[in-house]
């Protein structure tokens, strides 16, 4: 798929994200450039937080889009709790550049698991509902290495990782490798990008599962 209409280079979050994809260079797996550059809550030109980002809003619009739920909804449906209100705006950015794995679970999401409640009757709390998110994406790139997908398919074309924008003041291209090492450890892939059998066995996938 060829890329989505925002550029990378100036959003190395979104470059990672289209990087891993399961479907090419999709603006459907994350919206990284929301909070590196329309927010400015995460350093775009920084590696710090950038596989936590990622993992953490490929599971939750992978669970969006299993509710049949336009993927654009997002920002209204995601509130801020009491304590993200009250927090200075340079402690929130300290935070999601340094522990965005934590700054992160401080979003509510409450609202689409309330959704599935009304309509379904059966109850499902957060973490449950950013499980199954988590369980769909797994899912998807481990039938994707079954074709042959691996860390060889996760990368960008070369410009973007080798030619700086003559338009930029900071002149980079994106590091690619560097962010990719770290979201394969966090989201329990191997180093050629495969799922570890202990990650399928914990989101228990099975080849019942459709592999």
């Amino acid at each position: 798929m060829e890329l989505a209409a925002y550029y990378p280079r100036g959003s190395f979050g979104l470059g990672l994200s289209y990087a891993v994809a399961n479907r090419g260079a999709c603006h459907l797996s994350t919206t990284a450039f929301a909070l590196e550059v329309y927010f400015n809550l995460i350093d775009p030109y920084g590696c710090n937080s950038k596989a936590s980002l990622i993992k953490f809003q490929e599971d939750i619009n992978c669970a969006i889009n299993s509710l049949q739920t336009c993927a654009f909804t997002a920002f209204p449906y995601e509130l801020e709790t009491l304590l993200m209100k009250l927090m200075p705006t340079f402690m929130l950015r300290l935070c999601m550049n340094y522990m965005a794995g934590i700054a992160l679970r401080l979003v509510d999401v409450s609202m689409w698991p309330e959704f599935w409640s009304s309509i379904t009757g059966y109850r499902l709390g957060i973490t449950a509902f950013l499980r199954a998110g988590a369980r769909v994406h797994v899912l998807e790139r481990l039938m994707n290495t079954e074709e042959g997908i691996s860390r060889k398919d996760d990368t960008l074309p070369s410009r973007l990782l080798n030619e700086q924008r003559k338009c930029d003041d900071k002149g980079l291209a994106i590091p690619l490798e560097k962010m990719l090492n770290r979201y394969y450890f966090i989201r329990g892939f191997d180093k050629n990008g495969i799922p570890r059998k202990r990650t399928i066995n914990k989101l228990k996938i099975s080849k019942a599962a459709g592999v």
